[in-house]
């Protein structure tokens, strides 16, 4: 097959490159909240920089269009695999991620569907069109119009994603929240890239879609993002697989009374759904118990009986930053619904016991009641003889 390798091959192929390493990174530490969904992303956007760096370099316009095919396969799940992060991310309840994981990914299969048949349809390509005299000077695609149903179907989930990255935002200590903001900004780059070539018909050769080749300047956002705020160090990671997996539950609160985080063993010990930014108030209806005195007091060791009905053990905890600052608190839930089941059916022996030996007390006295009548009777009898 013949080739022609362009700067624009080059740079989309080292991108391809960039994007593999950025996903195979993610895989090694996929234990972290959302990191593997978004290492699939990452391999999304690198088979999309692959098979377009592919479709770039060939000089033969019927393997163009199956690589702009394949390109599809990125294509069509980046905004899927996006909304998908955001929502593992922010701790989305499991039946909402399941539902819109099906309803997008259904979607998905149609649309690619059309562009693997387009040669029956023409609802995805009208037209294929060399922009000069050879091909290696570009291919206009002429758009049906399916492919804006895609364009719609893609800018939409990004919008989303990004509303709800963005509101969690505001509940997140500093440090994540500048992790958020980058990783916004690097979503928000290729996709401006796109909507340029879209919109404007800017070409840096024509028929070159920026959005790929933007994605490169994306990578080099999220590694450093990543590497800076450390969020998928090891140590990072150790933190929250303790976090994860302890058996006491965690419920972080910023200064203003709202929750940062919680970790599962928090749903299980309170019996309820908790979410991201419900206010401490919210907190105390969900678990029964009066919560503001004790954030006030700080206190220890303190005993509930949640909504649920099970017993809990409370203790609130400030939140230090690494400047010694205090930026909010933790609750730490124990359960102690064994202790307290325990305590209540020793208590109904020891009351058990009590009433037996009350009664055996009482039949001593009335026996030695009876002794005295029967003494009595004997000393009258014996004074009659």
């Amino acid at each position: 097959m013949e080739i022609y390798v362009s700067i624009i091959t080059l740079i989309l192929f080292i991108n391809f490159l960039l994007l593999s390493y950025l996903g195979f990174y993610l895989l090694t530490v996929r234990e972290k909240r959302g990191a593997l969904i978004y290492a699939i992303l990452m391999f999304a956007v690198a088979i999309w920089a692959f098979f377009g760096a592919a479709e770039n370099a060939s000089l033969i316009l019927s393997h163009r269009i199956i690589f702009a095919k394949l390109s599809y396969i990125g294509i069509v799940t980046v905004g899927p695999l996006w909304l998908l992060f955001v929502l593992k991310y922010t701790k989305a309840r499991n039946s909402i991620f399941r539902a819109i994981s099906i309803i997008v990914w259904l979607l998905c299969l149609g649309l690619f569907g059309l562009v693997l048949t387009n040669e029956y349809h023409n609802l995805v390509w009208t037209s294929y069109t060399l922009m000069g005299d050879t091909i290696t000077e570009g291919v206009i695609f002429g758009h049906g119009l399916f492919w804006y149903v895609n364009l719609i179907f893609q800018y939409t989930l990004l919008l989303f994603g990004i509303l709800i990255l963005a509101w969690a935002a505001r509940k997140r200590t500093s440090k994540n929240r500048k992790f958020i903001i980058l990783i916004i900004l690097a979503t928000l780059i290729p996709w401006i890239g796109n909507f340029l070539f879209i919109l404007m018909s800017v070409n840096i050769t024509a028929g070159t879609d920026f959005a790929p080749i933007s994605f490169a300047i994306s990578g080099v956002i999220i590694v450093m993002s990543i590497y800076k705020y450390k969020y998928f160090s090891v140590v990072s990671l150790a933190i929250n697989a303790v976090y994860r997996n302890i058996d006491v539950g965690i419920i972080v609160l910023d200064k203003t009374n709202h929750i940062l985080d919680y970790n599962t063993a928090a749903e299980e010990k309170i019996g309820k759904k908790v979410v991201l930014g419900t206010a401490l108030v919210k907190l105390e209806e969900i678990m029964g118990v009066a919560l503001d005195g004790l954030v006030e007091e700080r206190a220890k060791g303190h005993q509930a009986k949640c909504s649920n009905g099970r017993w809990v053990r409370i203790d609130v905890v400030d939140n230090v930053n690494s400047s010694g600052e205090v930026n909010g608190y933790s609750l730490a839930i124990y359960d102690i619904e064994k202790e307290m089941v325990a305590q209540e059916n020793l208590n109904k022996q020891i009351k058990k016991l009590s009433i037996s030996n009350d009664m055996m007390v009482g039949r001593e006295l009335k026996m030695v009641e009876l002794k005295k009548k029967i003494e009595e009777l004997e000393g009258k009898n014996a004074n009659k003889k």
